[in-house]
């Protein structure tokens, strides 16, 4: 298996990075302000928190594809 490097280091992505997974695994009142607060503090941030949402995004819809190829084929059930 070959493994891909990141050649070089981003802090905004790795603070996007720690704040998505903090609130993902354990979601708090206090994870959810230090966010919104990172958020505001300038657009690079924002692009920051995009970047691993995307990448989060097409990582959960290559797992879905491979685990159940079918999930794909059944409509979006929008509540």
């Amino acid at each position: 298996m070959q493994y891909i490097a990141r050649t070089c280091r981003d802090p905004d992505f790795d603070a996007a990075w720690r704040l998505f997974t903090a609130m993902h695994d354990d979601p708090s009142t206090c994870t959810a302000k230090a966010l919104v607060e990172w958020l505001a503090q300038c657009p690079a941030h924002v692009r920051a928190f995009d970047q691993v949402l995307t990448l989060w995004a097409l990582a959960g819809g290559g797992l879905a594809k491979r685990l159940s190829p079918s999930i794909l084929d059944e409509p979006a059930l929008i509540q």
